[in-house]
């Protein structure tokens, strides 16, 4: 009888309980397909434009003008309301940048919305005179769909790029890369600028290869991501100091009894504090056969190199990287024959694999494709993309040396002069 009451009791408590339980999985269900559905209407309505940018051939402009482009370019994803999303299916829409190099020809390219072309082009072209920006060919359109390591370009390395935590090697986005600031101060010279590392790096490539570095971010309002900051901000405080209960809204800056904690906290600080965009990076080198691609992979790592903190540095992502191996962990460990069984049966086939991924990833421009995105602040944004400071005496300067080198000019002219307009791939 006990059992029995037993099982009848647990029966109606488990019906009972269980019909709102139900009826919310329903309801979410429901409305997560019909927003889908929304969204996938809404999507088909828009057009989005392949933008090249042209950088004013005179820069001196402060690095601190990217910032106020990115938090310009994130006010204007406001009206992406609950209602609206109902309603209309108007979601977050990816700003996608990317920089290309053809064998040392540079091109800066934009994907945007349509109908945030004209914002983008005024608010940069307010903020960098001389700059030119033109709707464009995609580049991508003369590459194959899939890679086969078949056709012009052989070999590739590809892989998505993380913000890890120093200290425990994780994948974090609670502390800002390195900011602009500590590259340059107001409007002065750039103690260093990393886009004229950058553009070096992609001007002195391999004729025979190919490298992209591709930036695709989405401007968001992360309510649960800051409170999620925040939590950690008071763990990490508690650590350093043994303080708790801190206001975040009320402080300005962090005592602490080192001036790396200080750091550490205030730069947590400002990311809290920050516009932030949901980000993916992907760096992608492809080459025709004879080409050292470690090179190309090498002077990639160095330019990530410059945006680590004490705190944090920009990793490729384990699960994306192409050049992935055993690294002496696992069964291959056991010795040169293990080694080269799980050689041959998985990481010949998961390299190639991760390096169909990511190449899809790239051609789509899509950021679910590969390793989960995260959040970047605009002044760890404004850092990483901006246009090489070039002052008039810089600009007489370089024409001296491209002048006696026809090459050079060649490449020269065609990232900074927008006449005649002549595609990348041709």
């Amino acid at each position: 009888m006990f059992w029995e009451t037993l099982f009848i009791y647990l029966f109606w408590m488990s019906l009972i309980g269980g019909i709102p339980v139900s009826a919310r999985m329903l309801y979410i269900y429901i409305e997560d397909r019909f927003i889908e559905y929304k969204k996938s209407e809404y999507s088909k309505t828009q057009k989005f434009v392949i933008l090249r940018i042209f950088p004013p051939q005179i820069n001196e402009s402060s690095i601190h003008q990217m910032e106020g482009f990115f938090e310009a370019m994130w006010s204007i994803f406001r009206e992406r309301t609950p209602f609206k999303l109902l309603t209309l299916g108007r979601s977050f829409e990816n700003l996608t940048f990317e920089f290309h190099s053809k064998g040392g020809f540079v091109a800066i390219f934009v994907r945007i919305n349509s109908i945030n072309q004209e914002v983008l082009i005024k608010q940069l072209t307010e903020r960098f005179p001389g700059i030119q920006i033109v709707e464009y060919p995609d580049p991508f359109a003369n590459l194959p769909k899939d890679w086969n390591r078949k056709g012009e370009y052989e070999q590739i390395f590809a892989s998505d790029f993380k913000p890890v935590e120093i200290e425990t090697g994780k994948e974090t986005d609670l502390f800002p890369l390195k900011s602009w600031k500590e590259y340059q101060t107001k409007d002065k010279v750039p103690i260093s600028d990393p886009a004229a590392q950058l553009f070096g790096f992609l001007q002195s490539i391999d004729p025979k290869s190919y490298v992209v570095l591709q930036f695709i971010t989405r401007p968001m309002y992360i309510q649960k991501q800051i409170q999620k900051w925040k939590s950690e901000y008071e763990k990490r405080k508690k650590e350093f100091l043994g303080e708790q209960n801190l206001k975040l809204s009320k402080i300005q800056k962090a005592a602490s009894t080192t001036n790396t904690q200080k750091k550490i906290l205030n730069d947590i600080t400002r990311k809290i504090n920050s516009l932030n965009y949901l980000c993916k990076i992907r760096a992608i080198a492809m080459a025709k056969k004879g080409v050292n691609i470690s090179s190309l992979e090498n002077m990639i790592m160095s330019y990530f190199v410059q945006f680590n903190t004490e705190m944090i540095k920009m990793r490729k992502q384990p699960d994306t990287q192409s050049d992935a191996g055993p690294e002496g962990k696992g069964p291959s460990a056991l010795g040169p024959i293990m080694a080269m069984f799980f050689e041959k049966i998985y990481w010949e086939r998961e390299r190639y694999f991760r390096e169909k991924m990511v190449y899809q990833g790239m051609i789509k421009r899509n950021i679910d494709i590969g390793s989960p995105y995260y959040y970047l602040d605009v002044e760890s944004l404004a850092s990483m993309i901006h246009f090489p400071y070039i002052s008039q005496k810089d600009f007489v300067r370089q024409n001296l040396k491209t002048y006696t080198d026809a090459e050079k000019t060649k490449k020269v002219e065609l990232l900074f002069n927008p006449k005649p307009l002549s595609n990348l791939l041709e």
